[in-house]
């Protein structure tokens, strides 16, 4: 798309992102392309609000030219938000919980919190999808510590209710990792809602 534009005679600019350092409690990169004609000024990228690493992306076009997107890493005014200013004040819910209204039990502890709370007084579809047997057993032994996932599960088998063992480990992950950012986060606490079936 890069060599396309430029080949039209438009002025480019191309960058990724960090949703996180914009406000959201989670890694999110989005990638931006931007491109005007050259009697036009391109705007610069917005600065990041929040301190959060960033990605770094570079592309090679044909004739061995370069490109480098920008980065939202860097200073920024404000820490990070943390899954915990986002949802640390909400009840604990167990596997498959379907109950859609509860009190939410304590005050808000994070201006994040107070501030998507607004009014509300109950808190609604405060839900978790049913995880089977297995993949409920590698949840549970992942280290509750910012950044766990499977790879700090052991190399080990475990016996399910019907008797049948099986690797903790899906045998399909470290086959497909280098294919998929070495599916980071998977079954990790930072991660409630992933989980995956082999």
């Amino acid at each position: 798309m890069l060599a396309s534009l430029l080949e039209m005679g438009y002025q480019v600019r191309f960058g990724v992102l960090e949703a996180g350092a914009f406000g959201v409690s989670q890694s999110g990169k989005r990638a931006f392309i931007w491109a005007t004609s050259p009697q036009e000024t391109l705007p610069e990228w917005p600065e990041p609000i929040h301190v959060f690493a960033g990605p770094g992306l570079k592309i090679t076009l044909p004739r061995d030219v370069q490109y480098a997107a920008i980065s939202s890493t860097g200073g920024a005014p404000f820490r990070v938000i943390a899954v915990r200013d986002t949802i640390g004040d909400l009840p604990p819910v167990g596997n498959g919980a379907s109950k859609t209204k509860m009190d939410y039990g304590n005050d808000p502890v994070s201006w994040f919190q107070k501030k998507i709370r607004g009014n509300m007084l109950v808190l609604s579809d405060h839900i978790s999808k049913e995880k089977n047997e297995l993949n409920y057993i590698r949840c549970q032994r992942i280290p509750k510590r910012p950044g766990a996932d499977w790879h700090d599960l052991p190399e080990e088998k475990v016996k399910l209710s019907t008797g049948q063992m099986v690797d903790l480990i899906p045998r399909c992950l470290p086959n497909t990792a280098n294919r998929h950012n070495q599916w980071k986060g998977l079954f990790g606490p930072d991660v409630p809602s992933m989980h995956y079936d082999c």
